[in-house]
């Protein structure tokens, strides 16, 4: 594969639709216009910290997805990436993201959004256009931002139309996300050393 997937053929047009779990490889720095568009049956995807941006409608219509984390390292996600993704019930978004597009997470069964970002940037709010999260999102999900940033995101466009908004404390040693330190933890890494050499590092 080249350092980016940018075509507007899904690789669905490459692997089908029954394509399940798809891990790309940490050479990668851009995931590029409806990549994975139509993927309907992928139910996990991993993407590396070396993706710096995801472009527009790259997992539209990727149904069988119920988790998303997007990585430290990348700065930019596109409108609609993830459009009417119905199944993704927790969202994980990385400290580095800067600029998150129109209906970008417009899924309508959202109910935790969990984001590392500590001083946000402005998103379109649920009276806009193009709302970045779906209604239900904002009504009805869990908005959970890093401890001491709580003020910043209900003062900033968008962030602050989330109905429920918490503070997490973040603890790097803490790998499957369940707030303590415990063998679980090791659980991640020893599943992680079975995989290829890019989820490794």
């Amino acid at each position: 594969m080249s350092s980016e997937y940018s075509s507007s053929s899904s690789l669905k047009n490459y692997f089908g639709e029954q394509v399940t779990e798809y891990i790309i490889g940490n050479s990668v720095t851009s995931i590029g216009i409806y990549a994975f568009h139509g993927c309907s049956k992928l139910t996990s995807v991993t993407i590396p910290g070396s993706v710096k941006s995801i472009g527009k409608e790259a997992f539209n219509g990727c149904y069988g997805l119920t988790s998303v984390t997007i990585p430290n390292g990348v700065t930019k996600v596109g409108e609609k990436t993830f459009y009417w993704c119905s199944n993704i019930a927790s969202l994980s978004i990385g400290k580095s993201v800067t600029s998150i597009g129109g209906y970008a997470f417009y899924c309508d069964n959202l109910t935790t959004v969990k984001s590392y970002i500590e001083t946000p940037s402005a998103i379109n709010g649920k009276t806009q256009s193009s709302p970045t999260f779906h209604l239900n999102a904002f009504n009805k999900a869990t908005l959970y931002v890093p401890a001491g940033t709580i003020e910043k995101y209900k003062a900033t466009e968008g962030w602050k139309d989330f109905a429920s908004i918490e503070e997490f404390t973040y603890n790097p040693y803490d790998l499957n996300d369940d707030t303590k330190i415990s063998t679980a933890d090791i659980q991640v890494i020893i599943n992680d050393m079975k995989k290829p050499q890019s989820v490794q590092d």
